[in-house]
This record gives structure tokens, C-alpha cells and sequence, in this order.
């Protein structure tokens, strides 16, 4: 994985695909998926192996139609359950089959590929608690914090929290997902970015002051400060 993100261009062992700058993103997900599967076990949470599956969700996208691999994960811990979604859909349309997701897009902007209206975050966590269920959106982006954080540019934190905090809603509670987080795959050096942190935001409770931001997932810092977030998401 290291080797992936050294160079510009990496062959595939047995394989004749050169893996350009433009398939980062990709590989980054991919990345991003094993490092929160390890968080979830580290954390004590156990898979129902026997319900992980591929679900092919509807859609004309091919990433989601032609599914080659596990997508959805199950786990417990204590009366907690999580699922975890790699590579979901939140519909706008009620006539969709949605995996178990409650979450749907509220507006009617057509996406830009096709002629469906949803939302594809690259992971939704769910969790089922006897107070209830509540969702952690995250995003994974192989670029560094200051671009993430240029509101003048597509795909960063201001771009994504009109998608998935302002216009994603949950069916049985029309509330927001509690949390949503941009992971960083580019390592610039800088610390979590917590966009709830002003002074009066810092006297809140801790899930509120770790709702929202950007934080580094990458292979030379590892996954430690994404750990500090999910634990509180996992005990609230």
C-alpha cells in the first residue's frame, strides 16, 4: 500500500493495469475500507461473517451494479449493532430497495453521470443502539487539508457538508447524519481539522465537538486520530 501511494505509476503484481495518479482515489478507498474494518475489531466489535455480503444496489452506475466485492459488513458489541457500507446509495426515489439504509437525499439535483438522483458517500456507518439509530457519513479523498478546505473547489468539506449534512436525512427521524468526516489520504503535516471549534463549540459535548471535520487516514500516519472519532460516535 505504501509502494501504491509512492510513485505516480504502480503495475499490479499479475496484472498488465497501470494504476495512474487518477485511480488514487480508488485505491485510497480501498485502503480506507481495511483500516476501518481493523478499527471496528480493535474496538471490540465482533462480524456476523455468515451476513456480509455484495449487495448490488439499483442504479446504472457500473461501480454499483457489477459488485465484485463484499460491500456491506455487519458487527455487535454489547447491544450495539454496526453496519458498515462501502460504497453505498442514498436515493431520493421511495420505490428503491435501499440496504438497510434509512437515509435519503432530500433534494431532486440530478447526479452528474447518469439520470438517477442519489448520493454515493464512500461509507455510511450505521448504528443500532436501544436509543436508536444514528449514521456516521465518511468520505475518502487522496488530496491534502488546504484543498479539502478550499470552498471553491469540488469535493471538499464545504461541497460535501451541503450533500451529506443538508440534503441526507433520515427517514424516521428527518435529522442529518450525526456524524460526517472527509478522510485525507495525503499526509501535509497538519492535525484534524474539527470544523465545529470555536470557543463556544469547544464548551459542548464531545459529540457534538467531533461531528464534523477532516481527519488524516494515510500510510505514514496510520489511523490513530480516526479512532479518537469513532470511539465517541460508537459510545454515543
Amino acid at each position: 500500500m505504501n509502494r501504491w501511494f509512492a510513485v505516480g505509476d504502480y503495475i499490479l503484481p499479475n496484472s498488465n493495469q497501470i494504476l495512474h495518479f487518477s485511480s488514487a482515489d480508488s485505491i485510497y478507498e480501498y485502503f480506507c475500507l481495511l483500516n476501518l474494518y481493523d478499527i471496528f475489531v480493535d474496538s471490540g466489535f465482533t462480524e456476523r461473517t455468515e451476513q456480509r455480503s455484495c449487495y448490488k444496489y439499483s442504479c446504472k452506475d457500473p461501480r454499483y451494479v457489477q459488485c465484485d466485492i463484499d460491500n456491506t459488513f455487519y458487527f455487535y458489541r454489547d447491544k450495539n449493532e454496526m453496519t458498515l457500507y462501502y460504497q453505498p446509495i442514498i436515493y431520493s426515489e421511495d420505490n428503491m430497495t435501499r440496504n438497510g439504509i434509512t437515509l435519503f437525499r432530500t433534494d431532486e439535483k440530478q447526479h452528474s453521470n447518469n439520470h438517477e438522483w442519489y448520493y454515493s458517500p464512500d461509507f455510511i456507518l450505521k448504528k443500532q443502539s436501544p436509543t436508536g439509530i444514528t449514521y456516521c457519513i465518511l468520505d475518502a479523498k487522496w488530496r491534502p487539508q488546504k484543498v479539502l478546505l478550499d470552498c471553491e473547489k469540488s469535493g471538499g468539506l464545504c461541497d460535501l457538508s451541503y450533500k451529506y449534512l443538508y440534503s441526507v436525512a433520515d427517514e424516521n427521524t428527518l435529522r442529518s447524519a450525526s456524524f460526517f468526516w472527509l478522510l485525507q489520504g495525503k499526509d501535509s503535516g497538519q492535525g484534524t481539522y474539527y470544523h465545529n471549534h470555536g470557543s463556544i463549540s469547544k464548551n459542548q459535548s464531545p459529540h457534538f465537538r467531533n461531528s464534523t471535520g477532516i481527519v488524516r487516514l494515510s500510510p505514514r500516519f496510520g489511523c490513530r486520530s480516526l479512532v479518537d472519532i469513532l470511539n465517541v460516535f460508537f459510545s454515543n
